[in-house]
């Protein structure tokens, strides 16, 4: 055993004796140096990718902390008596709406649901297969140009008041 460690101590000792003589030559210093700048300059590219990346991010995270609360834009008429339905319902899905206010297909009452998501105004949860959208608490917005509030905690079962 001794006899095998001894043997492979002089291999090592011996390539490194000849890495030393290698780096004592000009072109193989130049050459290395010239392999790390290469691969400084990828790293570099890397974190600039990288830095890019985040400003989008926190531009997109600005502009949605800045974005429009639900109270500051107006919905149309049809939106409010289906986020009543939602509110009332506790979770529906595309069929609850399509059922509600006699749409032909789901993908209309869908749309409908989406969008009201999109706007801060539901919950989506999936299912399996399907879809629910719950109404989000402490939400008021204006419907057709008129402002309304939705019902408190502390009142269930009522429906919006005109503000």
């Amino acid at each position: 055993m001794t006899d095998n460690t001894s043997s492979e101590f002089k291999n090592v000792a011996a390539d490194f004796r000849k890495m030393q003589e290698q780096f004592r030559d000009p072109v193989v210093m130049g050459f290395l140096l010239n392999k790390v700048s290469e691969e400084r300059t990828a790293t570099n590219l890397i974190l600039k990718e990288i830095n890019a990346k985040l400003e989008r991010m926190e531009a997109r995270i600005g502009a949605l902390e800045t974005k429009k609360t639900p109270d500051e834009f107006p919905i149309p008429e049809v939106d409010g008596e289906i986020y009543d339905f939602v509110r009332k319902t506790g979770a529906v899905c595309a069929a609850d709406v399509q059922k509600k206010f006699k749409y032909r297909g789901k993908n209309a009452a869908s749309a409908r649901l989406n969008g009201m998501f999109r706007q801060g105004l539901l919950e989506k949860k999936q299912v399996g297969k399907r879809v629910f959208f719950s109404a989000k608490n402490n939400i008021g917005f204006g419907v057709a140009g008129r402002r309304f509030n939705p019902p408190k905690e502390s009142q269930p079962g009522s429906t919006y008041c005109l503000s």
